[in-house]
């Protein structure tokens, strides 16, 4: 590799450092001030070195360059992850709605579009094309949408329908290859804005809005077509997210009704579990937010109830590793968004439409963030 762009790689490490040295620092309740002196040190020295050398190397970059452009060593290097990746824009703007893995494709379930319009659509996209497609739509329009896939279908528990966010009961379902959506089995309680997960091939929705917020949990079986109760959450939560690893399920962050009432809870339920367990705190707590699952690691990004930013919406990032029951800070969102889902698929996490600043401004953004 040239001169040159070993000194450019030495210098984006250094400014890096100095990120994480203020993270570490400031997390430990310290003066970040003579940490990053240090660090800037080196940087500075890095940078005089790179500005002396600069002409040297372009001296010679002329006849370098036919030796470049066949020497691997010296190509330009891919940019390495984790980092964030604009994807085609959705055709139209969407908020409040249901993100859903089924197999290999991202499915966008109901919503609000941009000047408050309630939508029926269902939409799919497969990243391996680059396209989307159109599904059925709902029987009936649904925002807050509690969706999930198990096998060959598609399932719809509940939700919150028209302005007044009335919590809705009606379940369905859509076949793979179906041409319209059929009725399940009805929520014991109506409900929306559950954290929706699948264990074991059943359906679990923890808490959500009900009449106000729940720590209500239940469990739905598609091979009988019945619901049981499950394990009731610690407290009460709305616009909170879970995942699954391992067959563990972890319910985090959220709130208590109010934009502002922002969580950073993690709870642990294990296999078989009558309780939940507490688990280290998101760093940054926050509720509706987005979450998904990368490699054993649980990505939750964005959100709002930030009263620092101008927009109310979280640009946060920050990955849960389960096993040693730590959080690491990511790359900011590039477009800070609440009011979506997220789907970990092959090394990334997808993250489309939500909106651009608190309660309603749904936008067309996709991005994804690539961690492999």
């Amino acid at each position: 590799m040239s001169k040159l762009k070993t000194q450019h790689l030495r210098l984006a490490v250094a400014f890096v450092t100095v990120a994480a040295v203020v993270a570490q620092t400031t997390a430990c309740g310290d003066d970040p001030s003579s940490a990053v002196d240090d660090v800037n040190e080196d940087a500075s020295a890095d940078a005089e070195a790179l500005d002396t050398s600069v002409g040297a190397d372009a001296d010679t970059a002329d006849a370098d360059s036919d030796a470049d452009a066949s020497s691997p060593d010296d190509t330009v290097p891919q940019q390495e992850p984790p980092f964030w990746q604009s994807l085609t824009p959705l055709t139209a703007e969407v908020q409040e709605n249901a993100v859903v893995g089924w197999d290999s494709e991202l499915v966008i379930v109901g919503g609000f579009a941009n000047g408050f319009a309630i939508l029926d659509r269902v939409r799919a996209y497969n990243p391996s094309a680059d396209a989307w497609r159109t599904l059925p739509s709902l029987p009936e329009q649904r925002h807050h949408v509690n969706a999930a896939a198990v096998g060959d279908h598609l399932y719809v528990l509940g939700g919150l329908s028209g302005f007044n966010f009335a919590a809705e009961a009606d379940a369905w379902r859509l076949a793979r290859d179906g041409t319209q959506w059929e009725s399940v089995p009805s929520l014991p309680a109506a409900r929306g804005s559950a954290a929706t997960v699948v264990v074991d091939g059943e359906i679990w929705l923890l808490g959500g809005l009900s009449g106000g917020v729940v720590a209500d949990v239940d469990v739905y079986s598609p091979s009988d077509r019945t619901w049981r109760p499950g394990p009731g959450l610690p407290e009460p939560r709305d616009h909170l997210v879970a995942a699954v690893v391992d067959g563990v399920i972890y319910a985090i962050g959220g709130r208590q009704g109010a934009i502002g009432s922002v969580e950073a809870t993690v709870w642990r339920l294990q296999p078989g579990a009558e309780a939940w367990e507490i688990r280290t705190p998101m760093p940054t707590a926050r509720g509706g937010c987005m979450a998904g699952v990368v490699d054993g690691a649980i990505i939750v990004v964005g959100g709002e109830g930030d009263s620092d930013a101008a927009t109310g919406v979280f640009d946060n990032v920050e990955l849960y590793d389960p096993e040693s029951d730590s959080w690491t800070i990511l790359p900011p969102m590039p477009t800070p968004r609440h009011g979506t889902g997220a789907w970990g698929f092959d090394g990334s996490l997808f993250v489309p439409g939500g909106a651009d600043v608190e309660a309603f401004g749904a936008v067309t953004s996709f991005e994804r963030l690539v961690l492999r």
